[in-house]
């Protein structure tokens, strides 16, 4: 019988037993950007947690973060899921299938979790880089996402981590900013060379840069890139990182 847990502090050693691996989790749980509720086959010994954050407004979907170290233990609480809509993140990519068991599944993606260790960052930065305005956040918003209004959640990224672009003409042609810190970790990733500027190394040069800034405070620089992003995979092992595992993202109605 699956159980709500109200005490985070019960879910820390689960959530911890590897930071990187589980690092959307731990954001979801000890860092939540909204009301967060948590989901877990057994409270005293957990196996399964689904950290399921409430909705930014009524026609949005439910975020939830699933993970887990056995599946009949993700099953349970997979199946105990209040019904709606979902915007899903899955740490164990072989609970898709169980997932698809409860939901009609929209769109959904594999995507390789790459980390970087201390000491394993290699490639020259070949370009000026500047840590970014929040006046630029509309830019990078436009540019970024293409089906929302990205300009407060990237104006929020801007102040509140790491950032690097290359500016050409006092204009800014290439960034890379994280999607989120927690003490352990900084997810990278909001990585964009304008289509005019390509090819010339910039890529590198903010990726060095932004990962240098999280190495100096202590964190682990980790990304997610999509399977079939062969471009930004190779560039990021070329740098150092390294792939750690498979892992699902999705939307999917409850059925």
């Amino acid at each position: 019988m699956t159980e709500w847990v109200t005490d985070r502090e019960r879910l820390r050693a689960f959530v911890h037993s590897d930071v990187v691996r589980n690092a959307i989790v731990s954001q979801r749980v000890f860092y939540p950007r909204r009301e967060t509720r948590y989901l877990v086959d057994d409270a005293d010994h957990v196996r399964a947690l689904a950290a399921i954050e409430k909705p930014a407004d009524e026609f949005d979907a439910t975020a939830i973060a699933i993970q887990a170290s056995d599946k009949e233990a993700a099953g349970k609480v997979i199946d105990d899921l209040p019904a709606g809509k979902y915007w899903f993140h899955l740490v164990n990519e072989d609970i898709l299938r169980i997932v698809r068991r409860r939901m009609r599944i929209g769109w959904c993606s594999s995507a390789w979790l790459l980390a970087l260790s201390p000491g394993d960052l290699r490639g020259e930065q070949k370009h000026e880089t500047k840590r970014i305005d929040p006046s630029w956040a509309p830019k990078i918003a436009r540019a970024w996402a293409y089906d929302w209004d990205a300009t407060d959640y990237v104006k929020a990224r801007i102040e509140n981590g790491p950032s690097a672009g290359v500016f050409i003409g006092g204009e800014l042609v290439a960034w890379n900013l994280t999607h989120f810190e927690t003490d352990k970790v900084s997810a990278m990733g909001m990585l964009v060379v304008l289509p005019s500027h390509r090819g010339r190394g910039y890529a590198e040069s903010v990726t060095i840069d932004v990962a240098r800034q999280v190495l100096a405070a202590g964190r682990t620089p980790l990304c997610h890139i999509y399977e079939d992003n062969q471009a930004s995979l190779a560039m990021s092992e070329g740098l150092g990182f390294k792939r750690v595992c498979k892992q699902a993202w999705g939307d999917g109605v409850t059925r």
